[in-house]
């Protein structure tokens, strides 16, 4: 299969119908011919298919989006462009090991080159699903690219290294698939307190960065899935154990109020999307398989009248 089939242009945001109309030109030049546009201006306009010059069907035939995140669905691969660099942005491939990288996915994967909008780009928040960015390096005094000529070079690169590149990459997860794993991860490690249920975002940057390098299949998200799944079954198992334990030892105090809030002595527990605490001032259940439970007052079974304890 010929990768250029398999490569998706997306903009976000686009302003001006011309420069839709050169876009779609551009990328005729070079082979490709899906465009995908997120929120744009009306753009079947007169000036953009003056400027579109013979490419009117990519025009005509481009997929309209109200999210990022639907246009990137069914993507393997997503590609940022950026003129900027920064902490929180990256990471960055350059031109050639970028074009490598996209062909490569593109003989048996779907890939989305992603382009900002005309004035300011990608936000971070629209950069955080990119595997990588990559930067066209410009003369220092002018740096900065017209939208059809930043979709031109970059395609132009491609389009003039499509000889058959390495072995291609087995068919990879999904963008759908990849953002379902992330959230999972993030509800895990809320789990076991590893990060803050508040403020998850700094250290998902970090995760996404790690994992967006792996080309993961289908198959490795499962096992990630599986593993959060089993973070949370044995987070929820602690925390029910421990909070049975602390009633029959009868906590006082700061560890009382603790088990009133559903919180193990000893141990603070994030609660994630899918944990189900103990309703405050709720009398935990005993574990599967062992101990007792403090009986009804007035004796019968399990209990005898007045204060016992196991």
């Amino acid at each position: 299969m010929n990768p250029q089939d398999n490569i998706w242009v997306v903009l976000v945001e686009p302003r001006h119908p011309g420069n839709i109309g050169a876009v779609a030109r551009a990328m005729k030049n070079v082979g490709l011919s899906h465009l995908a546009l997120v929120r744009p201006v009306h753009f079947l306009t007169p000036e953009a298919y003056a400027m579109a010059h013979m490419s009117g069907e990519i025009l005509e035939e481009a997929s309209v989006y109200d999210s990022l995140e639907e246009a990137l669905e069914g993507k393997a691969l997503v590609v940022g462009t950026t003129a900027r660099r920064g902490k929180r942005r990256g990471p960055f491939l350059g031109v050639d090991d970028a074009v490598e990288e996209i062909l490569r996915t593109a003989r048996s994967n779907r890939v989305a080159l992603l382009f900002g909008r005309e004035e300011r780009g990608l936000t971070n928040e629209e950069l955080k699903y990119c595997q990588f960015l990559v930067t066209l390096p410009m003369a220092h005094p002018q740096p900065s690219l017209n939208l059809a000529q930043a979709v031109m070079l970059l395609g132009y690169e491609v389009f003039r290294a499509r000889k058959p590149p390495r072995e291609p990459y087995p068919e990879l997860a999904s963008f759908e698939d990849l953002e379902r794993m992330y959230s999972r991860i993030e509800d895990a490690l809320t789990c076991i307190g590893f990060i803050h249920r508040n403020s998850p975002r700094t250290f998902m940057r970090a995760v996404r960065r790690v994992l967006g390098r792996a080309k993961l299949e289908r198959r490795d998200v499962y096992v990630v899935l599986k593993i959060c799944e089993r973070i949370e079954q044995f987070s929820r198992e602690v925390l029910d154990f421990r909070n049975f334990r602390g009633y029959l030892e009868g906590a006082t105090g700061n560890e009382r109020r603790g088990h009133e809030k559903g919180i193990a002595p000893s141990v603070e527990l994030g609660m994630c999307r899918t944990c189900d605490p103990h309703p405050p001032g709720a009398v935990p259940e005993a574990p599967a398989g062992g101990g007792g439970t403090q009986g009804p007052k007035g004796g019968g079974p399990g209990g005898d009248a007045g204060d016992s304890r196991a």
